[in-house]
């Protein structure tokens, strides 16, 4: 079972991370017995933070693994195992965390392919 950002009956707000609609909960349950499986949207907002970046599905990481390991998840669609996804991490290092101060994101150019 894959928990959905949305399955609390609450709706993504503009500004909202997907992680913060996910049930941790039930994730850390299903997470002591065996797989856990996290929403895709949620993987790549952790990705995106990891990375510093604004488009993280254009990131080598997710374009080369991530969206590969893409399973899925019975009500939320496309989502990805914890552990692989953390094995994953931690063989990018020491190439993330991304020091923010060094390479800050851009603003997205309104009318030039942006929001």
């Amino acid at each position: 079972m894959c928990a959905h950002p949305a399955e609390n009956g609450s709706e993504r707000r503009g500004g909202e991370s997907a992680a913060q609609g996910v049930k941790w909960r039930h994730i850390v349950a299903e997470w002591e017995k065996g797989p856990a499986l996290i929403p895709m949207e949620t993987i790549l907002d952790v990705v995106g933070n990891v990375y510093n970046s604004n488009a993280p599905r254009s990131l080598p990481v997710a374009k080369d693994y991530i969206l590969k390991l893409s399973k899925d998840g019975k009500r939320a669609g496309p989502c990805v195992d914890l552990d692989t996804f953390l094995a994953l991490m931690l063989k990018q290092f020491p190439a993330v965390p991304v020091y923010p101060l060094l390479r800050p994101r851009e603003a997205p150019q309104f009318g030039k392919g942006g929001m």
